[in-house]
């Protein structure tokens, strides 16, 4: 079913949006190095703890209301908080899940990651 443009700016932009970009890839070394273990607050106070360019951890700061959706892609690992998200598309936190809830009811998936599965194997974004 195809969606309207609304809705496919809203599931291009839910993939897209970036607020942590951490580069991936194997160690040069064929030695196991300590595991290196990092953390970084992104600017919407979440803290993100990660090893070995794994995210392990994504600790909210008190009152966020939202939920994060961390991905892998091209290399790379993007931390999705919803309020950065809701921002980026000049929407309420509010509506930015209602309008995923109502994207993922249409699927028929219970998981972000499968709407975005979905998503891309129907051609919605």
């Amino acid at each position: 079913m195809p969606l309207n443009f609304p809705a496919r700016a809203l599931t291009a932009a839910a993939l897209a949006a970036t607020a942590l970009a951490v580069p991936t890839g194997a160690h040069a070394d064929s030695r196991e190095p300590a595991p290196q273990e990092t953390e970084i607050t992104l600017i919407t106070g979440d803290r993100v703890h990660y090893v070995d360019q794994k995210v392990v951890n994504v600790d909210r700061p008190d009152g966020a209301q939202g939920g994060v959706q961390v991905l892998q892609a091209d290399g790379k690992i993007y931390v999705l908080p919803d309020e950065a998200v809701a921002g980026q598309l000049d929407l309420s936190l509010r509506t930015l899940q209602r309008r995923l809830r109502a994207l993922m009811d249409l699927a028929g998936v219970r998981t972000r990651a499968q709407l975005g599965w979905h998503a891309a194997r129907n051609n919605w974004a």
